[in-house]
Parts: C-alpha cells; structure tokens; sequence
C-alpha cells in the first residue's frame, strides 16, 4: 500500500520526466519542474510558499508582488497553468 492509502500510487524519486509522462495529474513545486511538466502536457497545479523574507523585502521597496511564479506561465505571460 502507498504512503497516500489508495493502492497502484507510486513515489518516485529523479524520474522527473518519466513520473510525468506516466502521471494523470502533477501538484508541482515552482521550478524548473514546472516547464518540464507543461513539456510532457502532464496537466497540473503549481505551488509556492515564498519565504517571509520576500514579503519583507517587497514591502520595504514598494515593489509588488510577481505577476506568476511558474515558468509556464512567465514565458507565456499568462495564466495558463494554476498557481
């Protein structure tokens, strides 16, 4: 039985590109995970927790917030994968 409880779920680990060509869906950390995903059409959701220092610095140079933070969605300059 898989961590997740629901038997035939896999874990792997430096099958970057195989994982999502084999996967259904993706939860995908912000990176350069993210282009390979949209690459291998795996559709997917990105995620990111941006360290309390950013928020700081943002707010101390009056600079907002990145537009996207999924390759993806920079290159295109759209949202064309979930943050």
């Amino acid at each position: 039985e898989a961590i997740s409880g629901r038997r035939g779920d896999q874990f792997r680990v430096g099958q970057t590109v195989e994982t999502l060509l084999d996967a259904e869906a993706a939860l995908v950390c912000s990176g350069t995970a993210t282009l390979q995903a949209a690459i291998c059409k795996t559709p997917h959701v990105i995620f990111y927790r941006p360290p309390k220092a950013l928020d700081w610095q943002l707010r101390i140079t009056g600079r907002p917030w990145p537009k996207f933070i999924g390759l993806p969605n920079i290159l295109l300059d759209e949202m064309a994968v979930p943050e």
